[in-house]
C-alpha cells in the first residue's frame, strides 16, 4: 500500500522482454508486463473485478532494465518477471524472478541493481544442471537488511532453496535447506516465517507448508503449518494471513487476533479450500473443525467465479 487509497504492485512476464512487443499487438496493457505500477483504490474496489489499465501508472520498467543490462545472463537470452516489491522510503525494492536479481526503482523510474543471486548448489533428477535461483519475495528485516526468498528453477529440488540477506552491498545466505519458497514475513521477535509452495518440491505436487526460521537464520526450521494446497503469500499484521490455493481459486479465511506477538499456532490460522469447503484447517493442532464455529473474528473472502 502507498497510503489509504493507493496501491503499488508488480506485473509479471516470465519471458524475454522483447516479447512485450508481441503482447502489445494484441493488448493495450502489453507494455506494462514486468513493470512496477501504482493505481488508486476507489471505494468499493475489488481485486477480482477487472478494470483494465485505466488509472494505472508505470513507476518502473523492470523488463527494460533486464533487456539492457541482463546482470545474470542465462545460457539463452534475457528473462524478466517482476514478482514482488516493498516500499523503502521513496523507492521501490523489486525482485525480478526472471532476472535473478534485486533492483531499486527510484522516483522517476530510474532503476539500479542492488544484488544478484547465483544458481542453487543443489541438483536433483531429472536434471544434472544447477537450477537458477528464481527469487520470489523481499522483506526488510529489523536490522534494515533485505531478505530475499527463492523458488529455484526446474527441477525444483527439495531442500535446494535459500533465503538471502542483502546489506551494505554484501549478499550472504541467511537460511538454507528450504524448498520452493514464495513469501516471507518477520515476526515481532526477529523470527522469520517462510511459505513453501511445495514442501516436497513442485514436481511432487503443490502441497506446501509454513516454516519458522529462528532469529539468526541457519538450516533448522520449525514447521508451523503443513498439508496446505499451493500456499503462496503470508502477512503478519496483528493477525496472520496466508494466501493459499495459488494455482486455483479458493475461499480463504483467517482468524483475527489482537496481539501481534502471538505465535502462528496461537493465532489459529484458518484455511478452507474450494474442493472441501466443509473442512477448515487451523495451525493449533491441525484438526478439522466445523465451519459453524466461525465467529465475528473470522474474516473470509470469496473470489468472483
Amino acid at each position: 500500500m502507498m497510503g489509504r487509497d493507493h496501491i503499488a504492485f508488480t506485473i509479471g512476464l516470465g519471458s524475454n522482454p522483447k516479447h512485450r512487443f508481441t503482447f502489445s499487438a494484441y493488448s493495450s496493457v502489453g507494455h506494462l508486463l514486468s513493470t512496477v505500477a501504482t493505481t488508486r483504490v476507489p471505494p468499493g474496489w475489488s481485486p477480482f473485478l477487472g478494470a483494465g489499465a485505466d488509472g494505472v501508472h508505470q513507476e518502473g520498467d523492470i523488463a527494460a532494465f533486464e533487456a539492457v543490462n541482463n546482470p545474470v545472463p542465462p545460457a539463452d537470452a534475457p528473462d524478466s518477471n517482476a514478482n514482488a516489491l516493498i516500499r523503502d522510503g521513496k523507492d521501490f525494492v523489486v525482485v525480478d524472478a526472471g532476472g535473478n536479481d534485486l533492483l531499486r526503482v527510484a522516483p522517476g523510474g530510474r532503476t539500479s541493481l542492488i544484488a544478484t543471486f547465483p544458481s542453487s548448489t543443489k541438483t536433483c533428477p531429472p536434471s544434472a544442471e544447477a537450477p537458477q535461483s528464481v527469487p520470489t519475495s523481499v522483506v526488510k528485516g529489523p536490522d534494515s537488511a533485505y531478505y530475499v526468498s527463492e523458488l529455484t528453477g526446474f527441477p525444483f529440488c527439495q531442500g535446494g532453496s535459500r533465503i538471502w540477506k542483502v546489506k551494505d552491498g554484501q549478499t550472504s545466505v541467511y537460511a538454507s535447506g528450504l524448498t520452493n519458497v514464495t513469501d516471507l514475513a518477520f515476526g515481532s521477535h526477529g523470527e522469520l516465517y517462510a511459505v513453501e509452495i511445495a514442501q516436497q518440491g513442485l514436481l511432487n505436487g503443490p502441497i506446501g507448508a509454513v516454516v519458522k526460521i529462528p532469529r539468526g537464520g541457519g538450516d533448522q526450521h520449525e514447521v508451523i503449518a503443513a498439508g496446505l494446497f499451493a500456499p503462496y503469500g503470508i502477512a503478519l499484521r496483528g493477525k496472520l494471513r496466508l494466501r493459499h490455493h495459488r494455482l486455483h481459486p479458493a475461499h480463504g479465511c483467517w482468524r483475527r487476533t489482537g496481539h501481534q506477538d502471538r505465535t502462528p499456532a496461537e493465532q489459529a490460522l484458518i484455511l478452507a479450500t474450494r474442493e472441501r469447503p466443509h473442512l477448515i484447517h487451523q495451525t493449533d493442532g491441525g484438526h478439522p473443525v466445523d465451519p459453524s464455529v466461525l465467529d465475528a473474528d473470522t474474516e473470509c473472502h470469496t473470489p468472483a467465479p
